[in-house]
């Protein structure tokens, strides 16, 4: 049993108080294929609040700013340092580098004859080769594609302001691959490559999935811990 030091509290005041958002990623047009946004934009800045939000089921809050990059004539040196901050939502600076590839939907969101044709596959295999996994759905940060739904099974992600079914926009993982070998490692990273070079590390080594609605890029973003 543990005894809680008397003059000891959580920073609620601080918590409470307007937080600045850390930069999770910055995306052009030019480097991302099929690039989403409103006309006349080129750059998507991915920002969230580092605290855990109970009403998102303790995701960090999400901001999507889709921008002009030729109208961000004076960016700021250095982000704004919040006051209170979970240490795990605060990406070490990376330098993107997107590959392109082709992901699936999940399994129990295939028609149920494919889905059992798969299963049926991977009986049949030698190997331990998950076609979900190993083939279908890429693990760590991504743009587009699909989410993994191995955690709760698939939820509706629709809309709050009108009801659209949302689609995957942003992921932001743990890990850029699983296990030591993993199938989706690339073949680039060297043996001690860590395979989560960003530092963030969502809940017990998950991944957070930002959707957004496809009837208006007005409409607020949606998330999920998968």
């Amino acid at each position: 049993m543990r005894n809680a030091r008397a003059d000891f509290s959580e920073p609620h005041d601080l918590a409470h108080q307007p937080i600045p958002l850390i930069p999770v990623a910055q995306l052009y047009r030019r480097h991302v294929p099929d690039f989403a946004g409103p006309p006349g934009t080129d750059l998507l800045q991915v920002l969230w609040c580092p605290l855990d939000h109970a009403e998102l089921g303790g995701n960090p809050r999400v901001q999507l700013y889709w921008r002009r990059s030729a109208d961000v004539a004076d960016p700021l040196a250095a982000a704004p340092e919040p006051p209170v901050v979970n240490d795990a939502y605060l990406p070490t600076p990376c330098v993107v580098h997107p590959e392109q590839i082709v992901e699936y939907q999940y399994g129990g969101l295939l028609p149920a004859d494919l889905d059992a044709r798969i299963t049926a596959w991977e009986e049949d295999r030698d190997d331990s080769v998950n076609c979900q996994s190993d083939l279908s759905l890429a693990p760590g940060w991504k743009v587009g594609g699909f989410a993994n739904w191995s955690l709760t099974d698939p939820q509706p992600m629709d809309c709050s302001a009108c009801g659209t079914p949302m689609t995957l926009l942003f992921t932001a993982a743990t890990h850029e691959w699983e296990g030591g070998d993993g199938t989706w490692r690339p073949l680039e990273e060297p043996a001690a490559a860590s395979s989560g070079p960003t530092d963030v590390v969502i809940d017990r080594g998950y991944a957070v999935y930002v959707f957004r609605c496809p009837a208006s890029f007005d409409h607020p973003p949606a998330t999920t811990m998968q």
